[in-house]
């Protein structure tokens, strides 16, 4: 089991990336579906810190301030949002292995291709995930969250 350290990084970057069949496990099936959603692999220790996995089945996200926004709860305020699979890999394991699990392997999500266009991403475009801490101030309100934006 990887360890997780206490203290998360302010950002994490990345790269949106075309779902490949090839380069996802076996246990998935995106033979239908693969050229309407493109892929967002997500940072190891915000899956665990934001809960991804552990009797959770999805997690919403919404377009919102140019990004995407990233939450096991639905949003409160009215907002379009999509709920997510989360889909489990590992850079270091043969992309169709069956041999992967939540406490080791690292999570990615095939956000459809309109939700992308609305904050004007697309693959191939450099982005970084931001960790949003929850806050019980009253009126401000906000359950943790992991934000993703362009990169500059």
């Amino acid at each position: 089991m990887k360890t997780l350290l206490e203290m998360v990084d302010s950002s994490k970057e990345s790269t949106i990336r075309q779902l490949k069949t090839n380069e996802v496990s076996s246990i998935y099936d995106f033979h239908e579906h693969h050229n309407d959603v493109l892929r967002f692999d997500f940072p190891y220790d915000y899956s665990q810190r934001l809960g991804i996995g552990h009797d959770q089945s999805h997690v919403y996200c919404w377009a919102e301030d140019n990004g995407l926004t990233f939450s096991m709860f639905q949003p409160t305020k009215e907002i379009h949002f999509v709920t997510l699979k989360p889909y489990l890999w590992n850079e270091g394991k043969w992309p169709k292995t069956e041999l992967l699990n939540q406490e080791d392997d690292s999570n990615f999500f095939a956000i459809p291709n309109y939700i992308i266009a609305e904050v004007n991403m697309t693959w191939g475009d450099s982005i970084e995930y931001h960790w949003v801490e929850q806050c019980f101030v009253e009126g401000l309100e906000q359950e943790r969250q992991v934000r993703c934006v362009k990169s500059d």
